[in-house]
């Protein structure tokens, strides 16, 4: 979730998009985040928030599932 380099707009990294969607996750009042994920490192990123939120990771990629319910996530 970069901008492009023409746009003049400096990358977030995906700390910051966590944060970010853990603001916005706490103001609307949500039960749950959902994070869809291939590598599982945004999720991590998430995770480590200690939202007080559940937090329910997808992905398809067998490894980052075991890897994720290794580290507690659903």
């Amino acid at each position: 979730m970069s901008h492009s380099s023409r746009s003049g707009k400096q990358s977030r990294s995906n700390a910051d998009l966590a944060t970010m969607v853990a603001r916005v996750g706490e103001a609307a009042a949500a039960d749950v985040i959902i994070c869809v994920t291939e590598s599982g490192s945004f999720a991590r990123h998430l995770a480590e928030l200690a939202l007080p939120l559940r937090l329910v990771a997808a992905t398809v990629n067998q490894n980052t599932y075991h890897a994720l319910m290794g580290a507690g996530l659903e």
